[in-house]
C-alpha cells in the first residue's frame, strides 16, 4: 500500500515501469519487456504484452481509490438507515453490499473520472518505456517533429476521452444513487 501511494505522489510512472520490467521480465521471466503487439495477433496472445503497462498506470490510482472507498464506507456504515437495517435483523454482508456500498462508491467514481487525466499523462512516458504505439507515444512524436496539426488532434482526442469519462461518472451517479436525477 505504501509503494502504491508513493507511485502516485513522488514515484514517477516511468520509474515504476522500469522496476516492473526488471522484476517480471529480467529476473522472473514471466512477462515480455516490450509491448510490441503484432497486428494479426489474437486477443489472448496480446494480453501478456499489456499486463506490465496496465499495472504501471493503475497502481498509483488503486491505492487512492481503495483508501477513499474505505473511508467512505466507514462513514456510510455509521448512518441512520444502516442502523435501521441492522435493527431489522439483516445480515451484515447484505447491508454492506446492498445498502452501504452503493452510497460509498459515489466519491470513488468522481476520483476515478478525474484520474483519467492522470492515466493519460502517465501513458506518454509508459508507452515510451514499453515501446507501445499508443496515443501518448503519438503525442511525443508530434512534439518532437513539431507537427502542430497532429499535436492539436491528439490533444482534442485526449480532451474528448477526459470529457467522456466525466460523463460516464455522472451517469454512474444516477445508477448508484437513484435519488440523483438529471432533468
Amino acid at each position: 500500500m505504501i509503494v502504491m501511494n508513493l507511485q502516485k505522489t513522488s514515484f514517477p510512472p516511468f520509474v515504476l515501469a522500469l522496476l516492473l520490467m526488471i522484476v517480471f521480465s529480467l529476473w522472473l521471466r514471466w512477462l515480455p519487456a516490450s509491448s510490441m503487439i503484432e497486428a494479426d495477433a489474437n486477443l489472448f496472445t496480446s494480453l501478456r504484452f499489456l499486463i506490465l503497462p496496465t499495472l504501471t498506470l493503475t497502481l498509483g490510482s488503486l491505492a487512492e481509490v481503495a483508501r477513499l472507498v474505505r473511508a467512505s464506507l466507514i462513514e456510510v456504515l455509521e448512518s441512520d438507515y444502516i442502523r435501521t437495517a441492522r435493527s431489522k435483523g439483516l445480515p451484515g454482508q447484505l447491508i454492506v453490499l446492498r445498502h452501504a456500498l452503493r452510497n460509498a462508491l459515489l466519491p470513488a467514481v468522481s476520483v476515478l473520472a478525474l484520474n483519467i487525466g492522470y492515466l493519460m499523462s502517465g501513458a506518454v512516458l509508459v508507452e515510451s518505456v514499453f515501446a507501445y504505439p499508443g496515443l501518448g507515444r503519438l503525442l511525443l512524436q508530434a512534439i518532437n517533429q513539431r507537427d502542430l496539426p497532429l499535436l492539436q488532434g491528439v490533444t482534442l482526442v485526449a480532451a474528448t476521452i477526459y470529457a467522456l469519462a466525466n460523463l460516464v461518472a455522472d451517469l454512474a451517479y444516477g445508477w448508484l444513487n437513484p435519488r440523483i436525477r438529471y432533468s
